[in-house]
């Protein structure tokens, strides 16, 4: 009933959703409440990877919102 008062998380994890499934990618550390995802790639790359830009919420007004960067092959 509480959102602020729901427990402590746990962590996140990546994961890609295709086909109305989801395929776990990779779990987030440290172990923070991931609620914002931007995705950026380049896909005349033969490499390409998905850049994945996070945004943690520390569930504390004096504490600032994590930012963080990881890749995962593009498939």
């Amino acid at each position: 009933p509480d959102t602020y008062a729901d427990g402590r998380c746990a962590g996140s994890i990546v994961g890609v959703l295709a086909n109305g499934r989801v395929t776990p990618r990779a779990r987030v550390t440290p172990g923070c409440k991931i609620e914002g995802l931007a995705v950026a790639t380049d896909a005349g790359d033969a490499r390409a990877t998905l850049a994945l830009w996070l945004v943690a919420d520390p569930d504390d007004r004096r504490e600032r919102a994590g930012l963080y960067r990881a890749e995962l092959p593009f498939a």
